[in-house]
C-alpha cells in the first residue's frame, strides 16, 4: 500500500498549498532556497534600478522610452496567429515582465551576439535594438546590454547578467570536463545562464561524434560553431518576456531563473514525446533557423534535412511564449546526490563530488556500474509537494533502475562491448503539480574509442516528399532505415505533425468529411544508445477532392525515348469520372487516361498531367530524363590530372579582392574551387545538356555555384538575396538569380539540397537541360534535377533570359568551404569532341549506375540510387546475382584496360561472376557483366566495383554495391525505452511494467515496442493477458513485421476497486529466440480524492 499512503499524502499537501494560494499567501521564505547559494550574490535589476560601474564598465537600466511592454493579442488577432505583441507604454493592471529589465553580454569581442531582431510566422516580430553601429554593437536595444569586449567574467552576476554568449572552441564537452561545477554553481544558479557552441564536441550525420563524458543538465550548448547557438538563446531570451512579473522576480530573487530557463527550453521543444525524453534533453541542440541578416525563421517542415536536430523553429518560440504565459507557480528544482558507489569509477567531471544535478560515472574496462543515489534534495520553491520519477533516455537499454523509497534510487548498468561509445543517461525529474523541473542527470560514460567513429542511424526513406489523396482515403508508410550495429530503432513524430507512428509506420487517416488541406509530417529515428545517433525525414500529405495521378513506364533512356503513359490512378472524392490532359514539356500535347509519346531531343522533360472532374482538377508531374546520345560532347571537364586547367577551355578570373589558380587533387581528378571564377572560352547556344558531379563542404555558407547564362544554381551566401523575395515567378535579372539549393522553399518549382551537418562534405550529381522555354518562346529554360544524401530533387525555372553566352564555376573558400568539381560535361547538337566515355546501367537499361567519386570506400548517399542497392536476400547465407550493362556513352572507341576487366577486391562479399564479353565499344555500343552477392554475417555488405577503360572522364569507374545478409526473425519487446526481459516476474515502474498508483474509473494505458531484430518476416502469433481483469488490451501489434521493423502493443490499466492488480503479458511468435515472450505487469487502484487532484506532466 505504499503507493496509496503516497498519493493520499501529497494530494492532502497539493491541496493545503492551492488553498494558501488561492488566499493570496506567499510561500517564498525570508532567506532564499538555492541549492548552492544561502543570499543573493547577484544584481535584480527587476529590484533595483542603479547604474552598476566596476570593472567592466558602466551599465545602466533601459530607459523607459525604448521599453517594451508585452500585452495578449485581441482574439482577432490570436484567430490570424498573432501571440507577440509590445507596447510602448506600461498599463495598469500589466501582468507580464517584459525583458527591458534582462540583461546580456557577450563573452567573445561582439563575435557574436544576442539577434537584434526575429521574425517567425504569422507576424510575430521580435524587435530589440536597431541597426549595429560601429563595432558590432547594436544600439538602442530594449534590453540591458553590456557592451563588454573579452570572454566571460564572473563578474556578470554582479552586473545582473541574466544571458551570455561566449561562441569559442571551448565551450562544449571542455565545459562539463572541467568548468561543470562552475557553469551550475556560479553561471546557472546564479541567474547567468552562459551558453556557446558545441563546435567539435558533437557532429551528426554519416559518422556522429560526442566527446561530452556527461550530461550536463545546467549547460546549453548549439550545435555548429560561430552563430549557431544565436536563435537558441534569442528565443529564451525574448519568450520570457511573457513570464509573469511576480513569478520571474521570485526566480530571480532565488537565483533559479536560469535553471528554468533551461526547462522552458526543453519542454518547449516542438516533438510528440513526453518530456523526459532524449529529443529534449540534449548534450546539444540545432538551435538555428535563423538568418544573421535577414533575420529569417523559415518552417522546419519546408528544409527538414537529414540533419537530426532539424525542427520547427517557429513553433519552438510559440510553444516558448505559451509556457512562459502559464507559468503561474515556479518550477520545482530536483537535485541528485550519490549514496554509494558500489562498482564502477566517477567520471572525468572536475568537482563531480559537489555538483548537484549531475553524478557523472563511468564504467571500467568490462565492468558493469551499480550505484545508490539519492533525490532527497530536490524541492519546490513554494513548498508544494513533488514526485520524483526516473527515465533511461539514452545508452544500455538493460539498465535498471528501482525505487528503494521515495527519494533513493538502485542502478545498475550492464557492461556491454557491442555498443558504441557513448552516455546511458538517467533523468530524474520531479514534478509539483503543475510543472516538471529541469532534471537531475546520472551519466555513466561508455569511454572507449574517445566517443567518435560510430556511424549513425541512417536518414529514414519511406516518406514520400509529398503524397496526395482523397478525403476518405487512409494512407500508413513503413519507415525504414539502419543502425551501423542492428540495433533497433525507435522513430518519433515533431509537434504538429498530423497522423501517428506505429513503430515504424506512420499513419494517417481520414473520412469522407475531413476536408482538404495540408497535413505535415516530420519524423526522427534514434537508436537511443548514443545520444547524438539519430537522424530525421520529413513529408507532405495533401487532401483534396481531386488527384491527378502519372504513371509511366521508363523515366529515362538515349532518344528517341518513347514513353507510355496513364493516368488510371487518379480519381475524386466522389469516384465521379475525369478527363485528362498531357503536356509533354516539347510544345505536344495529348488527351485520355493512356496515352505514349515519343521524346525525339535530348534533354529534360517535366511531363504535366491535369485531370479534372465535377469536383474540380489537379495536376501531377514527372522528370523524363533523354540521353544526349544523338548530340556530341562540346566540353569534358577542361582539366586533368597530369595538366592541371586547360586555358584553352575555362578562362580562370579572380572575383574577389585576391585570387588563386584552382588546384588539382592528383588522387581523384577533383578540381578544387578556391575564391576562383572559371568562366568557358567558349560560348554556347541553345539547346544544351550538362552533367555535373561535385561535393561541397562548409560550416560559413559561402558562396559555390553553376551559373548557366547568368542564372546561378548553387550554394549562395546566407547574405544573398532569395528568389522568393523577388515576387512571381518570371524575368529574373542576373543579380539577382541566386537559385540555391538551400532558398525558395515557398517555390513549388524550386529544389532543396536537403543537406545534412553543415560541416560535412555533401556529394551531389547535377543534371540540367538549358533549353527555349515552350510556354515562353525567346526565353530561357532551366530544367532538371540534384541527386544528393537525401535523394533526388527536381529543378525547374522557366521564362528566363540570357544574360550572357557563358558557363560558369565559381566559389569563394572561406575558412572551411570547399568546392570540388570531378565531372562537369557539356552535349550540345553540334558537339565535336571524339571522346569515349564509359556508363554502366541496370539488365533492363532502365537506371543508370551512379558513379562515386569520393573515393571513401562505402557509398557516399543514402539511400542507393536504383541498381546499386542488392536489398536483402531471401535466405540466411544466401546469393544473388544481378547483370549490368556497359554502354559507350562517347563519341569515340571505348577501350576496357583493367585485367581483369571488371574487378572486386577479394575481401568484399560480393564477385564478378562474368566478365564483359569484349574489350572495345563503338559509340552507343553496349556489353554485360554479372556480379553476386555471397551474403554472410549480419550488417551491411559492401563491394566496390572497378572498371578501367580509356574513358578521359572516369578512367577508373567505381561503383559501391550494397546488400544484406537474411537473418532469422527475432523478438524484441521495449517498456518506456528499456529492454523487457522474458520471464520477467519483477514489475517495473521505470520500465513501465508497474503501472502505479492508478484512481479508480481513471484508466492508464502504457504502450510496449515489439521489435524484430532479424530482417525475415516475424509473424506474431498473439497477444493475451492473464490474471487481474482490470488489465486489457487496446490495441494489438501488427503483423507481419518486415526487416527491423517494429510496432506497439498498449495495454490499459482500469482498476475496478482499490488494492492490487497482476497480470502476465504473453506474445507468442515464430520468432528464434523468446517464441514465448512473457513478463508480469502490475499497478495499484487507489481512490479519487476529494478534491480530485492529479500529478499533472507539462
Amino acid at each position: 500500500m505504499r503507493h496509496h499512503r503516497t498519493i493520499q499524502k501529497r494530494a492532502e499537501k497539493l491541496l493545503l498549498a492551492l488553498l494558501m494560494l488561492a488566499a493570496g499567501r506567499t510561500f517564498a521564505d525570508p532567506a532564499i532556497r538555492n541549492p548552492h547559494h544561502t543570499t543573493p550574490t547577484w544584481k535584480m535589476w527587476y529590484e533595483d534600478q542603479t547604474p552598476v560601474t566596476g570593472s567592466l564598465g558602466t551599465l545602466t537600466p533601459v530607459p523607459e522610452n525604448r521599453r517594451d511592454y508585452p500585452v495578449d493579442p485581441t482574439t482577432t488577432e490570436t484567430a490570424a496567429g498573432l501571440y507577440w505583441k509590445v507596447v510602448p507604454n506600461d498599463y495598469p493592471g500589466r501582468r507580464y515582465a517584459g525583458f527591458f529589465n534582462d540583461a546580456y553580454a557577450t563573452g567573445d569581442g561582439w563575435h557574436t551576439n544576442l539577434p537584434w531582431s526575429m521574425t517567425f510566422d504569422g507576424g510575430n516580430t521580435v524587435i530589440a535594438s536597431q541597426k549595429a553601429g560601429d563595432g558590432g554593437v547594436p544600439k538602442n536595444t530594449r534590453y540591458i546590454n553590456l557592451e563588454y569586449d573579452t570572454f566571460y567574467s564572473p563578474l556578470y552576476p554582479s552586473y545582473g547578467i541574466n544571458f551570455s554568449n561566449q561562441s569559442t572552441t571551448l565551450m562544449g564537452d571542455f565545459q562539463v570536463r572541467y568548468y561543470a561545477y562552475e557553469q551550475e554553481k556560479d553561471r546557472t544558479f546564479r541567474n547567468t545562464l552562459h551558453v556557446g557552441p558545441s563546435y567539435s564536441s558533437s557532429g551528426y550525420g554519416q559518422t556522429c561524434k560526442d566527446l561530452y563524458p556527461a550530461l550536463l543538465p545546467a549547460l546549453f550548448n548549439a550545435d555548429g560553431a560561430s552563430f549557431d547557438q544565436m536563435a537558441g538563446y534569442g528565443k529564451m531570451f525574448y519568450a520570457g518576456a511573457y513570464m509573469p512579473t511576480d513569478i520571474k522576480r521570485e526566480l530571480l530573487r532565488h537565483g533559479l531563473y536560469g535553471v528554468t530557463v533551461l526547462y522552458n527550453w526543453k519542454a518547449s521543444l516542438p516533438y510528440q514525446v513526453p518530456y523526459e525524453h532524449l529529443l529534449r534533453h540534449r548534450v546539444s541542440y540545432a538551435a538555428n533557423g535563423l538568418e544573421r541578416e535577414q533575420q529569417n525563421v523559415p518552417n522546419a517542415f519546408e528544409h527538414l534535412t537529414g540533419a537530426f536536430f532539424s525542427y520547427d523553429a517557429n513553433l519552438h518560440f510559440q510553444n516558448l511564449v505559451a509556457l512562459n504565459k502559464r507559468m503561474t507557480v515556479p518550477p520545482p528544482l530536483a537535485l541528485i546526490r550519490l549514496v554509494e558507489l558500489r562498482q564502477g569509477q566517477m567520471g572525468p567531471v572536475n568537482n563531480a563530488s559537489r555538483l548537484k544535478t549531475l553524478v557523472p560515472l563511468k564504467h571500467a574496462d568490462g565492468e558493469a556500474v551499480e550505484a545508490i543515489v539519492s533525490t532527497d534534495s530536490s524541492y519546490d520553491l513554494w513548498s508544494f509537494p513533488i514526485q520524483m520519477r526516473a527515465k533511461v533516455i539514452t545508452g544500455n537499454k538493460d539498465t535498471e533502475v528501482t525505487r528503494l523509497g521515495e527519494h533513493e534510487w538502485h542502478i545498475h548498468v550492464p557492461w556491454d562491448g557491442s555498443l558504441p561509445p557513448g552516455r546511458t543517461d538517467i533523468l530524474f525529474v520531479a514534478n509539483n503539480g503543475v510543472f516538471d523541473s529541469n532534471p537531475a542527470v546520472v551519466s555513466v560514460w561508455r569511454d572507449y574509442g574517445g566517443g567518435t567513429g560510430y556511424s549513425s542511424v541512417r536518414r529514414p526513406v519511406g516518406l514520400p516528399q509529398i503524397t496526395r489523396i482523397v478525403p476518405g482515403e487512409s494512407l500508413h508508410f513503413d519507415l525504414y532505415t539502419e543502425d551501423a550495429q542492428n540495433l533497433p530503432i525507435s522513430y518519433y513524430l515533431h509537434e504538429g505533425a498530423d497522423g501517428w507512428m506505429d513503430g515504424n509506420r506512420y499513419v494517417l487517416e481520414t473520412t469522407p468529411d475531413t476536408p482538404a488541406g495540408l497535413h505535415k509530417i516530420a519524423v526522427t529515428a534514434d537508436n537511443e544508445r548514443t545520444g547524438s545517433s539519430g537522424n530525421g525525414c520529413a513529408g507532405k500529405v495533401v487532401v483534396q477532392n481531386t488527384v491527378a495521378a502519372i504513371h509511366a513506364d521508363r523515366l529515362w533512356g538515349p532518344a528517341p525515348l518513347t514513353v507510355n503513359f496513364n493516368a488510371a490512378a487518379s480519381r475524386d472524392r466522389d469516384g465521379g469520372a475525369l478527363t485528362h490532359t498531357w503536356d509533354f514539356d516539347d510544345g505536344a500535347h495529348g488527351a485520355g487516361e493512356a496515352v505514349s509519346h515519343t521524346f525525339a531531343t535530348p534533354g529534360i522533360y517535366r511531363v504535366s498531367l491535369k485531370s479534372t472532374g465535377a469536383l474540380g482538377d489537379d495536376i501531377d508531374r514527372v522528370m523524363i530524363q533523354v540521353e544526349p546520345n544523338t548530340w556530341g560532347l562540346a566540353q569534358n571537364r577542361g582539366w586533368s590530372r597530369e595538366a592541371g586547367l586547360d586555358p584553352a577551355v575555362w578562362l580562370l578570373e579572380g572575383n574577389a579582392p585576391t585570387s588563386a589558380s584552382p588546384t588539382v587533387d592528383n588522387s581523384s581528378g577533383y578540381i578544387q574551387l578556391d575564391i576562383t571564377t572559371l568562366t568557358t572560352q567558349q560560348d554556347y547556344d541553345l539547346p544544351c545538356y550538362i552533367e555535373a558531379d561535385f561535393t561541397y563542404n562548409s560550416s560559413n555558407n559561402k558562396l559555390s555555384f553553376f551559373d548557366f547564362f547568368g542564372h546561378r544554381i548553387g550554394f549562395m551566401n546566407r547574405h544573398a538575396v532569395d528568389v522568393t523575395q523577388i515576387g512571381a515567378p518570371g524575368e529574373l535579372s542576373a543579380a539577382r538569380s541566386y537559385l540555391g539549393f538551400e532558398a525558395n522553399y515557398d517555390r513549388p518549382d524550386a529544389f532543396s539540397s536537403h543537406l545534412g551537418g553543415a560541416s560535412l562534405a555533401k556529394h551531389m550529381s547535377l543534371r540540367i537541360n538549358l533549353r527555349e522555354d515552350p510556354a515562353h518562346p525567346g526565353k530561357l529554360l532551366i530544367v532538371g534535377d540534384v541527386l544528393d544524401t537525401a535523394g533526388r530533387f527536381p529543378v525547374y525555372f522557366g521564362n528566363l533570359t540570357r544574360h550572357h553566352a557563358k558557363l560558369r564555376l565559381s566559389s569563394e573558400k572561406g575558412s572551411s568551404a570547399q568546392f570540388r568539381i570531378a565531372r562537369y560535361q557539356v552535349w550540345t547538337p553540334g558537339g565535336a569532341l571524339l571522346q569515349p566515355d564509359i556508363q554502366v546501367l541496370t539488365a533492363d537499361g532502365l537506371a543508370r549506375v551512379w558513379d562515386d567519386y569520393t573515393d571513401r570506400g562505402y557509398p557516399s548517399i543514402w539511400p542507393l540510387p536504383e541498381g546499386m542497392d542488392y536489398g536483402i536476400v531471401d535466405a540466411v547465407n544466401g546469393a544473388l546475382t544481378r547483370t549490368f550493362v556497359i554502354r559507350n556513352r562517347g563519341t569515340a572507341t571505348l577501350s576496357l584496360t583493367g585485367s581483369p576487366l571488371v574487378s572486386i577486391p577479394a575481401q568484399h562479399a560480393f564477385d564478378v561472376t562474368a566478365q564483359p564479353a569484349v574489350t572495345s565499344l563503338a559509340p552507343g555500343e553496349t556489353t554485360t557483366f554479372d556480379i553476386t552477392l555471397h551474403a554472410t554475417g549480419t550488417g551491411s555488405l559492401l563491394g566496390t566495383v572497378s572498371i578501367l577503360s580509356n574513358s578521359v572522364q572516369s578512367g577508373l569507374f567505381a561503383v559501391h554495391l550494397r546488400g544484406r545478409n537474411a537473418m532469422a526473425p527475432a523478438i524484441n519487446i521495449e517498456g518506456n525505452g528499456l529492454n523487457i526481459a522474458p520471464g520477467d516476474e519483477t514489475p517495473n515502474e521505470t520500465e513501465h511494467t508497474d503501472f502505479g498508483p492508478v484512481f479508480v474509473g481513471q484508466p492508464q494505458t502504457r504502450d510496449y515496442l515489439i521489435h524484430n531484430r532479424g530482417t525475415l518476416p516475424l509473424t506474431i502469433l498473439s497477444a493475451t493477458l492473464s490474471g487481474s481483469p482490470d488489465f486489457s488490451i487496446v490495441k494489438q501489434p501488427r503483423s507481419p513485421l518486415g526487416a527491423f521493423e517494429s510496432s506497439i502493443l498498449r495495454v490499459q490499466y482500469a482498476p475496478a476497486a482499490v488494492g492490487p492488480g497482476t497480470t502476465w503479458l504473453t506474445v507468442q511468435s515464430d520468432s528464434v529466440t523468446s517464441p514465448v515472450y512473457a513478463f508480469a505487469l502490475a499497478g495499484e487502484g487507489v481512490a479519487p480524492q476529494a478534491p480530485d487532484v492529479a500529478i499533472r506532466r507539462n
